[in-house]
């Protein structure tokens, strides 16, 4: 497999969307992921509660919601080759 079909693979498998669930209420929205930046405070629609990130997490993707943050799924993707 080419090296730029390899890089597209890997890229289609990445998840740029994602549910995040308010640890205060449990409400879930669905957001974007940037893969720019770490997001480290979520406001909650719901219950209108901040959350900001554990010293343990990056982001609060990583912490709260279904799947990781884009680095850390390239890190994963990186792990299995």
């Amino acid at each position: 497999m080419s090296e730029k079909l390899f890089a597209q693979h890997k890229a289609e498998r990445l998840q740029f969307r994602t549910v995040v669930q308010c640890p205060h209420c449990g409400f879930k929205v669905t957001e974007k992921m940037p893969v720019s930046r770490k997001v480290v405070v979520f406001h909650c629609p719901g219950c209108n509660e901040y959350s900001h990130v554990s010293e343990s997490e990056c982001c609060i993707f990583c912490q709260y919601a279904r799947h990781a943050c884009p680095e850390k799924q390239q890190q994963s993707l990186h792990a299995e080759t």
